[in-house]
């Protein structure tokens, strides 16, 4: 699970998948993967602000009051990495491969929503853009060497227009 995660978001993604197709894939593997479904490491909540900071400007925390997971707020009874916490953070309501998700209220109305309203603000991990595009890149460059080896006999998979 460790090489998957470190190996990057789309790989994630593929195990993520695998693990919902047990007509494909043995048990063992669908049950030791799935962990994969909701238990993916996140970022720092400096990196947030500085990802919303990038987004809305200086003045992002004008917008919105974000508040922190409070125990219990996700599937696993709390927030995991709740050790790591420094004075001051806020902790995501949970976080996935690609982005992890907050809690906050609108510190004034945006035409759709009135002032006060409670919203979850997705954002998306640093530099994921281009992780996810390294990820297709090796991706490409293996099913192209898979597709040539000619004992496999993969050509019918059309393996690389997938990727």
């Amino acid at each position: 699970i460790w090489s998957i995660e470190k190996a990057g978001p789309t790989f994630v993604k593929l195990c993520q998948w695998a693990t919902t197709r047990n007509d494909l894939f043995p048990a063992e593997f669908v049950m030791k993967f799935s962990r994969l479904q909701d238990d993916t490491r996140g970022h720092s909540w400096n990196e947030t602000k500085s990802i919303l900071r990038d987004a809305y400007g200086d003045d992002y925390d004008q917008l919105l009051v974000f508040h922190d997971a409070e125990e219990g707020d996700d599937a696993r009874g709390g927030w995991r990495k709740s050790r790591y916490r420094r004075r001051g953070e806020v902790r995501p309501i949970g976080s996935g491969c690609v982005a992890q998700v907050y809690r906050a209220r609108l510190k004034r109305g945006t035409g759709l929503l009135p002032a006060g309203s409670e919203v979850a603000v997705k954002v998306m991990h640093p530099n994921i853009l281009h992780k996810v595009c390294v990820d297709f890149y090796i991706m490409n460059k293996v099913t192209s060497f898979l597709e040539r080896l000619p004992r496999l006999s993969l050509d019918y998979l059309s393996m690389r227009d997938s990727v």
